[in-house]
């Protein structure tokens, strides 16, 4: 039968055994329930796990830096905090999660996650862009090339406000350079992008006197087709080689 022990370490000066009978089982339960506060209260610097004489986890908590640090057979993971015990930092061997936080609310500005691997990192981030509309967030996710730090890909969702006329915010999905928004006005606009050359993009919204106006450009290669609408009528043109060509 596996005998498993515990044995937890004190910064106080007494020794283990009377520390240990001044302990109750509330006490236990707090101190086995891993949160920094408990750290603290106990003023424990290092708790043991052993296993048939072997030590199979160690975790230490450092109090000048507020750092956790928790040593297994296969990996250490450590976590940080701030001064009032907010989580802002957790390491893993491969990957890496970083908090801040909005003054004194306790609610995240940005949460970071890198994923190393051989060839990719990625960092995701939530950040909540305007302190007067705290529900409002932006998620971002990039993924580089550890190689040339190069953008292999990006996505985002994000509301962004017009401080000169709020019917003009708008709601955006972005995949990379294709994006599609949605603006409080009614107004949509959408680009589809291949290359620089290839592309696709509409948009369409509704003028304060009632008209509508409507704009969409398809480009292949050395040619642009752009056809505008306003209200009941069309204007189309046909540009080559950045030359207008025709236009009905």
């Amino acid at each position: 039968m596996k005998k498993i022990s515990l044995l937890i370490l004190f910064f106080c000066t007494q020794n283990f055994v009377w520390a240990q009978k001044k302990l109750n089982a509330d006490d236990w339960v707090k101190i086995l329930s891993g949160k920094i506060e408990t750290y603290q209260a106990y003023n424990i610097k290092t708790i043991k796990l052993h296993n048939n004489g072997k030590i199979i986890k160690q975790i230490d908590y450092n109090s000048a830096t507020y750092k956790l640090t928790a040593n297994g057979e296969k990996d250490t993971v450590t976590y940080v905090f701030d001064r009032e015990n907010r989580l802002v930092n957790a390491n893993f061997p491969e990957t890496c999660y970083t908090f801040n936080y909005l003054g004194n609310n306790k609610k995240v500005n940005y949460f970071q996650l890198k994923r190393n691997e051989d060839t990719l990192q990625q960092t995701r981030t939530i950040s909540y862009p305007y302190p007067e509309k705290p529900k409002i967030e932006w998620f971002e996710m990039v993924s580089k090339s550890k190689k040339n730090g190069k953008i292999i890909s990006s996505s985002s969702e994000k509301y962004i406000i017009n401080p000169k006329d709020s019917l003009w915010s708008y709601h955006e999905s972005k995949e990379n350079q294709n994006f599609s928004r949605k603006y409080d006005n009614g107004g949509t606009s959408q680009l589809k992008y291949t290359s620089e050359k290839n592309y696709y993009s509409d948009s369409i919204y509704v003028r304060p006197n009632g008209i509508r106006f409507a704009k969409n450009e398809i480009a292949e290669d050395d040619k642009l087709y752009r056809h505008i609408y306003v209200g009941d009528s069309l204007y189309t043109y046909h540009f080559k080689s950045g030359i207008l060509n025709q236009e009905y």
